[in-house]
Order: structure tokens, then sequence, then C-alpha cells
């Protein structure tokens, strides 16, 4: 344990100072010249104003004012976004600033962290690495919920370290508990470190093998409780009662989380087009490509898609622009009742032009490009071992990479490894190396949805 001496103040140690120096310096970071980044993300900026409109869009995260369809995404980043909203007006501030506050939050939190395993030093070092990674500052920037995502995980990574140090199930469930709240904000990107946090628990509690594995199982039930439990309600909902859900095949959460948010991110696919398509900006790089959302599906069989193309619009919405040019205002009725104001726009795979939800245009009135390949190789390359070391990745945080995977293997030679783990290197190999690791081999692997600023999910474990 490093631990630096006290200074001149009798009550408040060197190390204090420097970590609120240090935060500091994030907040700047997470501030500065923030009139740049506009209304942020618009897709999610949009469906924020759609949210205040009514309790109905509020709950199902509505993406236009006539709740036809709802976002691609779970609730909970999206909530605390329009309660920010609520109280200081939408705007890409607004809606930003929970992100902003959750990284300037989360660097005093993995100083706290590491320091308890490795000293004052380590964590500082920690804290420092991860304030100054610009993919962690950039995403931060913006409405995306990856940052309220990371520092929901750093809460979950204090109560699992809680669990290996007491062997009590009250912090199992807690850290079962907040990971099942961060599924529902990202859903399944809130599992990377999950094997981390397991196994930190199993093999550094001093309890008996069997309460552990019994303790874990409890655990996981809540776990998978808490992460379903707003899409159960959602999909108990008859689906004329509320809107469609964006971005799935047959208007159910439930296939959003397994093939949309789950599949297509590893393999691709499962997009309006045949495509992966994008679900927001990247803001490490400043764009901002938009998916067309799908409106709902009418109940009355007249209304269905067209054979062969999926989630086709409604033929309300191609009749309310006939006769109309690219980009012209348009509006229509669905069968459900609800209006849609909007834009005519030209949908993938269809030749006609069709009325989208306001908010929900791509750039320039034009839908995405079917491209081939990785759908988005040009911000985060070709699935490689070496993914993270190559152009255009390597940008973001990749010189600490190194310094970290070399690091993971002084750790395993540091002390003598003993079960249950007591060396604190050990655990810290354990928890950081092992949520490192974990995000490393998936986002080197995936060929699907991976967009640049999900390397964010690095910079806790590479500073730890």
């Amino acid at each position: 344990m490093i631990t630096l001496k006290k200074n001149i103040f009798p009550y408040v140690s060197i190390a204090t100072i420097l970590i609120a120096a240090i935060t500091i310096l994030s907040l700047g970071l997470h501030l500065y010249n923030i009139q740049s980044i506009g209304d942020a993300n618009a897709y999610y900026t949009a469906a924020v104003k759609s949210m205040l409109q009514s309790w109905s869009n509020f709950f199902f995260i509505a993406a236009e004012p006539g709740g036809s369809v709802s976002v691609d995404k779970p609730p909970l980043g999206l909530w605390i976004e329009a309660v920010f909203a609520y109280f200081l007006g939408v705007s890409g501030f607004s809606v930003s600033l929970p992100n902003i506050l959750a990284g300037v939050l989360g660097v005093p939190l993995l100083y706290y962290l590491v320091k308890k395993h490795l000293g004052e030093l380590a964590g500082l070092t920690a804290a420092l690495a991860m304030s100054l990674t610009p993919v962690y500052v950039a995403t931060n920037r913006n409405n995306t919920m990856d940052g309220m995502l990371v520092f929901t995980l750093l809460l979950a990574a204090w109560a699992f370290i809680q669990a290996s140090e007491t062997g009590k199930l009250r912090w199992v469930l807690l850290g079962a508990f907040i990971v099942g709240l961060g599924f529902n904000i990202k859903m399944s990107q809130a599992l990377l470190p999950l094997p981390a946090f397991y196994a930190l628990y199993f093999l550094g509690s001093k309890e008996n093998w069997l309460r552990k594995i019994f303790h874990l199982g409890i655990a996981t039930v809540l776990l998978i409780a808490v992460s379903l439990s707003w899409a159960v309600v959602v999909d108990l909902v008859p689906a004329d009662s509320r809107p469609y859900v964006g971005s799935s095949q047959d208007n159910s959460v439930m296939s959003l989380i397994l093939e949309h948010n789950g599949g297509s991110r590893l393999v691709g696919g499962s997009a309006p087009n045949g495509n992966a398509q994008p679900d927001g900006q990247n803001p490490a790089q400043g764009q901002a490509p938009l998916s067309v959302p799908q409106p709902a599906q009418p109940s009355d069989s007249s209304s269905q898609p067209q054979p062969g193309l999926r989630n086709a619009p409604p033929p309300e919405a191609i009749t309310a622009c006939a006769n109309s040019a690219q980009g012209s205002a348009c509006s229509f009725s669905l069968p459900n009742g609800n209006t849609i104001n909007g834009s005519c726009i030209t949908p993938p795979n269809i030749a006609q032009l069709a009325c989208a939800p306001q908010g929900m245009i791509p750039q320039n009135g034009q839908s995405q490009p079917n491209g081939s390949g990785s759908p988005f190789s040009q911000e985060t390359g070709s699935p490689s071992v070496l993914r993270f070391f190559t152009q255009p990745l390597s940008k973001q945080m990749s010189w600490l990479l190194p310094f970290a995977l070399i690091s993971i293997l002084l750790a395993l030679f540091a002390a003598r490894i003993k079960l249950p783990v007591e060396s604190g290197i050990h655990k810290v190999l354990i928890i950081w190396g092992g949520w490192l690791i974990t995000c490393i081999i998936f986002f080197s692997m995936v060929s699907g949805i991976f967009h640049a600023y999900y390397a964010i999910m690095l910079a806790p474990p590479l500073g730890g």
C-alpha cells in the first residue's frame, strides 16, 4: 500500500487535495467549449422532448410527440435526462448534463475503489488516467447514456468489492441490483463486467464455496428480475395502447433485447433495410448519423408491412407524401388515433416518399446507405485481435492498453496466489483486469453494431 503523507493542513492529506484537483480538471474538460455540442444526439434529444408531452410518452420512451414509436433503448437513462430537461428546459446541454455529472463523479469513485487495494498513489494514477482518456470525456459530453452506464457499473464494482471483503449476501444483492439498473440504461452492454464482479466475490470472499454459489444464484435471479422488469411490463401492455417498439421486428421489447440490441451487436442484421443501422451519434468523432425509427404497425391487416420488407412505413405515411417533394412537411393519422407530424423522406428499400416523425430524419433528409461488410468500419475498423491498435480506434485510448496488459501479467506474479484471494493486487487483477479483458475480447470480435464511443467501457479498467 502506498500512502502519501499529510501536508501542512492537519486534517487534509495531500492525496485528498490531489484527487480534488483531478476532479476539478475532469469537470473543466467536460465543460470546455460545451456550447459546441449543439443539440447533442438529436435522436435522443427529440425523444426527451417527446417524453415530456405526456406520462405515457415518458414511461414508454416515445421517440416522437405522437407516441407511435419508442426509442430502441431501455428507459432509465432517458428518464433521468427527461427529469433534467423538465427543470432546465430541453437543450443539448440539459440532456447531456446527467452524463457529464456521472463522468466527473466517476473520477473520485475510481480513486476510492483502487485505493482500497493498492493505496492512494495508485488510486490517483487510475483517476488521472481515466480523466485524460479522450473517449471518456467525449462520450460523457453527450446524451447517449454510456456515461451514466459506466458510473452505474463503478457503483456495482464498489458493492461487489464490499461483498468480497465481508461475505455478506446483502452486498452481493446490491451489486446485482445496480447491474440490473445498468441493464435498464444500455441493456446487454451493462453485463460486460459481470463475470469480473462475480469472480471477485467467488474467489475473494472467505465464505464456504457452496454458500457463495447460493448467494450468486440468488443475486442472478434478482439481476434478471430487475433487468427485465420494464420490458415485461411493456410487452404485457396491448400493442394498440402503447408505441411500437422501435427497431424490433415484432413489436416486442424482448425481441429488441435479443435481436437489435443483442445478436445484431455481435454479428449484424436486424435493421429495417436488412443491415445494421447507426443507433446514435459518435461523440468521439462529432458525427450524428440518425436511423429512421419504425412507425407503429397498425392492427388491421390492410396496414401491415409489404411482403419482403421489414417494418415498412404504414400506407398512411406514404399517402401523406403523395405529390410532395423531398423534405417537405407532412402529417398523417394512424388507426389508433395518433397524429404524426414530420417530413417526407425516402426510406430504405422504398421507392416512394414517406412521412417520417419529427426528430427522426437522417442527415440531409437522406436514408442511410446500404453498406457491405462491417457497417461501422469507418469508426471502429474490422474485427481482429489488433482492432484497438489500428485506425480508427487507436486514437481513442489505445496508448494505455500496452501498459494495462503488461500490468496484468506483472500482477499475476506480484504475490503468492491463495484461495480465497487475499492479496490486494490479485483482487485488482480480478476486477479491473477481468473487466478489461472481457471488453477487449468482446469488442475485438464484434462485427455488427459497434460505435467508437462504446470504448468508454474500457476507461475505468484501463485506469485500474
